[in-house]
């Protein structure tokens, strides 16, 4: 079965694309070189040519032979003919794509989930004539002033966008949906996080574990919490003691912060834990960097699962077992509930909670229990 997972070069496209679209990249200027573009999204020069390449199939940019590339225009979809008003046949228009701004470094464009749900959100705008404008906001910015450039005929907000920014919209009635996240003011689009974590727990205790260790990340996040209580519960049903005293970490997601969180506190358990749940994948391949360095293999001694089955964690060595928070149905979810609402404004006024299946992806980092 063709895998539907996101690449980084796509990811990296579609950013680039984004900016195209939004103007920040203009008609008849040049891109960053190929190695700025590298150094920015941390990518190598091989990813970084595959998706210039995408760019020029699209024929958004064209490669100038020693001076660079070039942009060409912004991305557009066909003109669709409206002799009759019909829910199908909607002008083309914008669509805002808002993610917070804040200090922590995963909420940037980069962060493997978010360049997921913006690729698999404009591919299906694109498909359904729309545009997907990317942005992202702080608590502090006006809503309006951001929306003031061009027209916009929805806004998705992703994770934990300040819920002020979310009454705005419902103010300026501006048809909107959150994604990653759950609001009372409007339909949100979440995966199945407790029940994701509840996987976990099981499969673990399933392979004979019993002294657990969770890795959490930034516990202001709904998603995070929610792992934690799936993981929870399911030792719970086991009849296997865990509290916080077998719970690490809280403040971030990074791959250093994993690894710091291991290294730091691993060797003073008196009875050391025989497996770790991650809340994250950078959170799981950090800490699995600390337990190699503490002389440790696994699964062979320590068990790890992480979340998200990102594209890292498949060329980890061992593969990473981890939750698949399905990034594709997430985000064709999304655009296709604001489509709905932007056809039908009244559904506003009735917001929806949709939950995404969470599915374990079995891989090589986990063992039996000795």
């Amino acid at each position: 079965m063709k895998s539907s997972k996101t690449f980084l070069y796509q990811k990296v496209f579609a950013d680039i694309k984004s900016k195209i679209a939004s103007g920040e990249y203009g008609a008849g200027h040049l891109l960053p070189s190929e190695r700025e573009i590298g150094e920015l999204y941390q990518v190598d020069r091989t990813t970084v040519r595959k998706a210039l390449q995408l760019l020029c199939e699209e024929h958004l940019v064209t490669k100038l032979p020693g001076k660079g590339t070039c942009v060409s225009h912004a991305p557009s979809a066909p003109q669709i003919p409206q002799p009759q008003i019909h829910a199908s046949s909607l002008p083309i228009k914008n669509i805002a794509f808002i993610l917070p701004r804040t200090k922590d470094a995963s909420d940037r464009i980069t962060f493997p989930t978010y360049a997921g749900l913006l690729f698999v959100a404009e591919k299906e705008c694109s498909r359904n004539h729309f545009r997907l404008v990317y942005m992202t906001l702080d608590d502090e910015d006006s809503l309006e002033k951001y929306l003031a450039s061009m027209e916009y005929a929805g806004i998705i907000f992703l994770s934990a966008v300040a819920e002020k920014h979310i009454e705005k919209a419902r103010q300026l009635h501006i048809p909107s949906v959150l994604l990653n996240n759950c609001s009372e003011l409007i339909t949100s689009i979440m995966p199945d996080n407790f029940n994701g974590g509840y996987q976990a727990a099981k499969y673990l205790l399933d392979m004979g574990h019993r002294n657990l260790l969770l890795l959490s990340g930034n516990r202001t996040s709904t998603n995070c919490r929610e792992r934690i209580k799936g993981f929870t519960y399911a030792c719970f049903e086991y009849g296997v003691p865990f509290d916080q005293t077998h719970i690490l970490g809280g403040d971030q997601w990074s791959f250093d912060y994993g690894y710091q969180e291991i290294i730091t506190n691993y060797p003073s358990f008196r009875q050391r834990p025989t497996a770790i749940f991650a809340c994250g994948d950078r959170l799981a391949l950090g800490a699995s960097k600390a337990l190699k360095e503490l002389g440790l293999n696994i699964p062979e001694d320590v068990s790890v699962i992480g979340y998200d089955n990102s594209e890292q964690a498949q060329y980890a060595t061992p593969k990473l077992t981890s939750v698949d928070t399905n990034l594709k149905a997430l985000g064709t979810t999304a655009v296709y509930a604001l489509m709905d609402h932007i056809r039908h404004p009244a559904l506003q006024d009735t917001p929806l909670k949709i939950i995404v299946p969470a599915v374990l992806s079995k891989q090589e980092s986990v063992g039996a229990a000795k």
